[in-house]
């Protein structure tokens, strides 16, 4: 069923900031405020897509909307439709000429960042995008960790482009910390929909407009807890996500990005292989060896890793038989 949308009547802002909510009722609220108080020379709205929560989220998002109709819209969805599609619909909704990223368990921590990154992008019109340093604290709002400090000028990263991105485990981007030009992302391909996350591919196709500019600042908060998609999420499954973009990648655009996927690929199917032998699941080890070989075999084989994981695999087999015919036989007595 369609969302119900909450529109405003106000000049047409400059920037959207685009917040995606579910089941957030204990962090949502800092995260609305983190964005009203950003402190502007232009005109921007808050565009906040909320999945149907069976928490307390949508009240949470009405009461803002309520206190602050000229600043906040709400895309209400009147069925839960998932976090990608939730993600993707509710940018189709933003109307600003930037986009300011902020999901609803994360915050701002500079009143002047939305400001920053408009004044840098708009110096900087080669570039698509801007992000700048976060710190991580938990569920309480705790550090975790040193504060990020600015970076001396010797180890300032260049721009970010595509193949920085493409390394998802050890992109520079994140969430929280971008703002980019709306009309940049035009290519919004099917197959990000089968994806179980959304920011890797907005991040590719970012690139593919232009590079990113990054901002020696720390301006913002990423929250580590269990209850976030990513944060919360197994690491094993993690790594398949990794897998999954890596091949929807090279499936869309094939032969452009070969020289450093295939490496990042190969990497992946190993760890992820790895981590499940860790768990001990004999069918999910042996689902990974199959997705290790297919991208191993035969010219990148690594034959003494690979024998090690066979024999593992027998033995967990092995293991579970004996279990198995241990409980078969009839007790004596």
């Amino acid at each position: 069923m369609p969302a119900q949308r909450q529109t405003i009547t106000q000049k047409t802002p400059i920037v959207s900031v685009w917040i995606i909510t579910y089941n957030q009722e204990k962090y949502l609220p800092k995260a609305i405020d983190s964005a009203l108080q950003q402190e502007t020379d232009f005109p921007f709205e808050i565009v906040i897509g909320e999945d149907c929560s069976s928490d307390q989220t949508r009240e949470v998002c009405l009461r803002y909307q309520r206190e602050h109709p000229d600043k906040i819209r709400l895309i209400l969805h009147e069925q839960n439709i998932g976090l990608v599609r939730n993600f993707w619909l509710t940018l189709q909704a933003c109307r600003g000429q930037y986009v300011a990223q902020l999901e609803g368990d994360d915050l701002w921590t500079d009143p002047f960042k939305l400001q920053k990154q408009v004044n840098l992008l708009e110096s900087r019109p080669e570039c698509s995008f801007c992000y700048h340093l976060f710190d991580h604290v938990d569920g309480n709002g705790s550090l975790l960790g040193e504060t990020k400090q600015p970076r001396k000028p010797e180890e300032l990263p260049a721009d970010c482009d595509t193949r920085m991105v493409i390394d998802a485990k050890w992109s520079p981007l994140q969430t929280l910390t971008l703002l980019f030009r709306r009309n940049a992302f035009s290519e919004m391909p099917g197959w990000i929909y089968s994806l179980p996350i959304f920011d890797w591919p907005l991040h590719f196709y970012l690139t593919r407009s232009g590079k990113g500019a990054f901002l020696n600042e720390n301006m913002a908060a990423y929250r580590n807890h269990d209850e976030g998609v990513w944060s919360g999420a197994d690491h094993v499954k993690n790594s398949l996500r990794y897998y999954h973009f890596y091949r929807c990648i090279l499936k869309a655009h094939p032969g452009a990005y070969n020289g450093y996927m295939v490496p990042r690929i190969r990497f992946h199917t190993r760890e992820m292989l790895e981590e499940c032998l860790c768990r001990g699941s004999v069918r999910t080890s042996t689902n990974r060896l199959r997705i290790y070989l297919r991208h191993h075999f035969p010219w990148a084989m690594d034959w003494k890793f690979c024998a090690s994981i066979f024999c593992k695999i027998i033995g967990f087999v092995w293991s579970k038989a004996r279990i198995h015919i241990g409980r078969m036989k009839p007790n004596k007595g």
